[in-house]
């Protein structure tokens, strides 16, 4: 029996392939894009900043690759006109049934629904420039019918990933963290991501086939990753086709 769709999923069979179909003409080779789906802690977006210096370097080009991580939520927000408090909705982590219903107690506008359908309108719009890396936010669901993109999951043991997020220079701004409170946000934020993939989009974040190649941070430096994950662009002074 089919599974059916959930409205996201039906907007990007529509949206999606349109998107895709208005790649600039000035822009002949427009280049690859890559996605990165994390596990907390294991280092996805460092080895994405990592990536994206190296593929910048590789060879002349007058556009470096760029990185969206949290620079993407202020994207969206300037795009599409938005308030800028929207900026803190605007996360691959599925809140729960409660906080739902607070933001409608709070009115927040537009809801969660049309938010999301606005993210993935900018990530299309950013994708079909090319050169670009998106971390998290459903992007290699939402960017999986691109010939140009290839898609990358980090992942690592929970041990290992609450070591880093422990590390005081992991979290920027925050109190370091123990390693039990470590292991507690590594869960709490894997579970959200996987509700929010789930919620919105049917699917699950786990899904190997939803990705290219899954790499292990427990037995790679995050140099060695961001260096794979460069790999798999063609060199950058060829057309990618």
């Amino acid at each position: 029996m089919n599974t059916p769709l959930s409205p996201l999923a039906a907007y990007l069979n529509t949206e999606g392939p349109r998107h895709h179909s208005l790649h600039p003409a000035a822009l002949d080779h427009p280049g690859p894009v890559i996605t990165l789906s994390r596990e907390e802690g294991a280092g996805g977006e460092a080895i994405a900043r990592l990536a994206g210096t190296i593929l910048s370097e590789r060879g002349p080009h007058p556009r470096p690759w760029l990185v969206f991580d949290d620079e993407l939520a202020a994207r969206i927000v300037r795009d599409h006109h938005l308030p800028d408090r929207i900026r803190a909705f605007l996360t691959d982590e599925q809140t729960s049934a409660i906080d739902d219903i607070v933001e409608e107690l709070v009115g927040l506008h537009p809801d969660r629904f049309l938010l999301v359908q606005k993210m993935i309108e900018t990530i299309l719009g950013l994708a079909k420039i090319g050169r670009a890396i998106f971390v998290g936010r459903a992007s290699h669901i939402v960017l999986m019918g691109m010939p140009e993109a290839r898609h990358i999951r980090i992942v690592g043991t929970l041990e290992e990933r609450a070591k880093r997020l422990a590390d005081p220079s992991a979290l920027p701004g925050l109190s370091p963290l123990s390693l039990a409170e470590a292991r507690a946000r590594a869960k709490k934020i894997d579970r959200a991501r996987m509700r929010f993939i789930g919620h919105y989009f049917h699917r699950d974040i786990d899904d190997p086939h939803g990705y290219d190649m899954t790499l292990n941070t427990d037995r790679l430096s995050l140099e060695e990753a961001a260096r794979m994950v460069a790999a798999l662009v063609p060199d950058s002074t060829v057309p990618f086709l």
